[in-house]
């Protein structure tokens, strides 16, 4: 998407928005991390532990105004959106720990977590500095670094799902 988005600005919001396709690196890393940190909200709920998930938005939220607030001062409206993956990432690390106390493990890894948002990070920024290469020179080095990406992502972010199932069973079967 990133590497494309000179185009969708283009189509969607004209030529007056072009300098926003410089944000959209943040944006999109930002809500990957959101991603990732529902996997470890419905672990939360699934032990009916939510006063971890309102505890880490509201500490989030107080996050976000404060650095949102200086960042725009500081460096215009961009901020808002590098606050944005900011703030996610840390309810994301917040989450993942919370998890770890309630289940005593972790059941998603945080380290393959953590290892496939830092690639992410930095494969998005990067591709920020390819948006002023021609669109088909885009396309084919979008193709190869979504190989790449998919070959790397198989390998580290294996989650035990022998794990997951078995923790539901204790979790079901314990209510019986």
């Amino acid at each position: 998407v990133i590497m494309f988005a000179p185009e969708v600005v283009l189509i969607f919001g004209g030529a007056k928005y072009a300098a926003s396709v410089y944000i959209t690196a943040p944006i999109i890393t930002g809500a990957l991390f959101h991603f990732f940190t529902f996997s470890y909200i419905n672990i939360e709920k699934f032990y009916n532990s939510t006063k971890t998930i309102a505890f880490a938005s509201i500490l989030a939220m107080f996050v976000n105004l404060i650095l949102t607030y200086f960042g725009i001062q500081w460096f215009g409206y961009q901020a808002a959106a590098y606050t944005y993956m900011i703030c996610y990432f840390v309810i994301m690390v917040f989450q993942a720990f919370m998890v770890k106390v309630i289940t005593g493990e972790f059941i998603i890894s945080l380290t393959n977590t953590l290892t496939v948002s830092f690639l992410s990070i930095v494969v998005n920024l990067l591709s920020m500095s390819l948006l002023e290469l021609g669109f088909f020179t885009r396309i084919l080095i979008c193709i190869v670094v979504t190989i790449l990406a998919g070959l790397v992502a198989v390998k580290i972010f294996n989650v035990n799902i022998s794990k997951l199932i078995t923790m539901v069973r204790k979790k079901v079967g314990g209510k019986k």
